[in-house]
């Protein structure tokens, strides 16, 4: 494989990377709100809990909500959200570093 195919390979994973990254901020930005029952009329939390709703809506009431004082909510979906992400994450740059190994080894040839 060509230099250049192994450089887009690299940039796939830089890409990869930082998109993964910035779901993973957004949602855990969003359970540290909802955790400390930020007021949802501000206008981060707003955009906050708008970017992210996209992300919860497949897995909407898959789990209850948890009330601790009030206003302090744990999102259960949002965490179970976070860990799937984190293994579809996994999943996507182990094959990325597969493609990237078998470039290397063609080049090799």
């Amino acid at each position: 494989m060509e230099k250049r195919q192994i450089n887009n390979i690299t940039n796939l994973t830089f890409l990869t990377n930082l998109i993964f990254a910035f779901i993973e901020a957004i949602l855990g930005l969003r359970v540290i709100l909802k955790l400390f029952g930020a007021n949802p009329k501000s206008p981060f939390a707003y955009w906050l809990y708008e970017t992210t709703n996209p992300l919860l809506y497949p897995f909407k009431n898959i789990f209850p909500n948890s009330n601790i004082k009030g206003a302090l909510i744990i999102e259960f979906t949002t965490l179970f959200t976070l860990l799937l992400f984190a293994f579809i994450y996994y999943w996507i740059n182990d094959y990325i570093w597969k493609l990237k190994n078998k470039s290397v080894q063609l080049k090799k040839k």
